[in-house]
């Protein structure tokens, strides 16, 4: 296989850590695959829990790694920690991360490492992940662990705040409208004013009787 350039290795390499990132976000593996040359060879090794899966072709990468293997990881992120380009191998650092995070706001996650050949036309003829089986069920235990801890705080939380009572203000007696209040005041003194114009008028006819 010839040499390609860096710059064409290192494009494609971007591309494909930008097509994860959106796989992600609409989590829809399959269009990754298309990454793959028809005669790709994908193999992913868990240590600790033993087992190699193997897929052979573009088609068969689609459905077993990109579709049957991530149904138990909904929701889940692999983010690159870094890309390292040599020849035509681009090899990348990433992380099998859960959904949520801890108290703490890290992440939960366990690292994974890739390595892939270029084969050029954008396009790569195999991939070889490794990565600790036992390490991501132990990153998916904690996640659920939390998720659990934290659906239960929420509840309490909601609960608390549905039985707190009515708080009362003062001796519990009602509160006057202050503008209802100014608005009596009014009225109050409107009627006073006329009473005391009224007692006057009365005062003035009295000596006029006597004539």
């Amino acid at each position: 296989m010839p040499r390609f350039p860096r710059k064409e290795v290192e494009e494609t390499a971007n591309r494909f850590a930008a097509a994860n990132v959106r796989a992600e976000s609409e989590r829809d593996w399959g269009p990754l695959a298309d990454f793959y040359t028809d005669d790709a060879v994908y193999t992913y090794v868990g240590l600790a829990a033993g087992g190699e899966v193997h897929a052979h072709g573009k088609e068969e990468i689609r459905k077993i790694v990109m579709g049957r293997d991530m149904e138990d990881y909904a929701g889940w992120t692999f983010p690159f920690q870094w890309i390292a380009i040599d020849g035509n191998r681009v090899i990348t650092r990433w992380n099998n991360r859960a959904p949520g995070s801890r108290a703490d706001g890290s992440p939960i996650e366990c690292p994974g490492i890739s390595v892939l050949e270029y084969a050029g036309d954008g396009k790569f003829c195999s991939q070889f992940d490794l990565f600790d089986r036992l390490s991501v069920k132990a990153v998916a235990e904690e996640a659920a662990r939390l998720q659990k801890k934290q659906s239960k705080a929420a509840k309490k939380a909601g609960d608390g705040k549905k039985n707190t009572p009515a708080r009362k203000t003062g001796d519990g007696k009602k509160k006057k409208d202050p503008a209802k209040k100014k608005k009596d005041g009014k009225k109050a003194s409107a009627s006073k004013r006329k009473g005391e114009k009224a007692g006057a008028g009365k005062k003035k006819k009295g000596p006029g009787k006597k004539k």
